[in-house]
């Protein structure tokens, strides 16, 4: 079996051999070509936070995960939703119908905050969502009430840094930050051309000259920041090394993902971008530099598969060899 997968305009086909490898990704594959067709119809039902609409809130200044941060001279950090960045002022719309849980200042948070509570949506039956609209100036509605999609609940400001921005989440299962996932999963994407996942993969075999280590760079446009896991399979064996952004989130603490040097196995190093990133047509881009593989030691060889997939569980992949 070969698939083909079309990735901007570059068509990638996943070698012969491996065959257990080809048929679990093209099975994955073909099972989220259907979820996503049936999925996109509720998706479209919801809007985006800023144009209140089905049409993307673009110009994003940080996506989901890794990111270096700006605002406090490039940290590391795991960042739990979307920047979105808007004038001070700009109206904020609710992304679906809700209960307000949060309207205003809360003890946990040093911004004004709007918290709406979601449920019956198709993703996960019987699971409630909460999204989450940081660094208000104000909410227009109390809480407890009801609001309905599209309806206006506040207007943006400005974070302590000064810059202009709505901070955007989707919480699933629990009000809690662990409970973050990439909020591109659960909105629209109408540009979106299904069964494709625009990102480019790089593998560098024995980075910097060191053994038994595979870099793997990912970049994806930045009008599309759906980028969400990585798997290392290596010598076609069914363990993996793997890193998903959700799934951590959920499963580690704070400090944990906040240290780019993640479990022991993986150092994460995501390259800068920000809002002049997307003015100016760069991808943003991550480095996961997986150490440590088998085998070990003399001047044995190894074969890796990486897969990247996006927060539809479309997938592209890169194969390299790297030395012990």
């Amino acid at each position: 079996i070969i698939l083909t997968l079309i990735i901007t305009d570059k068509k990638i086909k996943y070698p012969e051999t491996d065959s257990y490898i080809k048929m679990k990704v093209a099975g994955i594959f073909l099972l989220s070509c259907i979820i996503q067709l049936v999925s996109a119809s509720t998706r479209n039902q919801r809007v985006w936070p800023i144009s209140g609409t089905n049409k993307v809130d673009l110009g994003q200044s940080s996506g989901f995960g890794p990111r270096l941060k700006a605002s406090e001279t490039y940290r590391y950090d795991f960042h739990r939703g979307v920047d979105i960045p808007v004038p001070e002022g700009s109206p904020v719309y609710a992304i679906d119908d809700g209960k307000v849980k949060i309207a205003g200042a809360h003890a946990k948070y040093s911004d004004l905050i709007v918290q709406l509570e979601h449920t019956g949506w198709a993703e996960s039956a019987g699971t409630k969502f909460y999204s989450n609209y940081i660094h208000m100036l104000d909410a227009t509605v109390n809480e407890n009430q009801y609001v309905s999609k599209g309806d206006l609940i506040g207007h943006s400001s400005h974070s302590v840094s000064g810059f202009e921005h709505i901070h955007f989440e989707i919480r699933v299962g629990g009000r809690y930050q662990k409970n973050c996932c990439n909020p591109w999963k659960y909105l629209p994407n109408v540009d979106n051309h299904y069964c494709t996942f625009k990102a480019d993969i790089t593998l560098t075999p024995n980075p910097h000259g060191q053994s038994c280590q595979v870099n793997v760079r990912i970049a994806v446009p930045p009008d599309q920041l759906t980028f969400s896991r990585i798997e290392l399979h290596v010598d076609g064996r069914s363990a993996i090394y793997k890193y998903d952004m959700c799934e951590e989130n959920l499963s580690h603490t704070f400090a944990e993902m906040d240290d780019k040097e993640f479990e022991d196995f993986l150092v994460i190093s995501p390259e800068r971008f920000s809002s002049r990133s997307y003015q100016n047509g760069e991808d943003a881009a991550y480095n996961f530099l997986f150490y440590g593989l088998p085998p070990v030691g003399g001047s044995i060889s190894g074969s890796v598969i990486a897969v990247a997939y996006d927060v539809f569980g479309t997938s592209v992949n890169g194969t390299a060899t790297y030395y012990c």
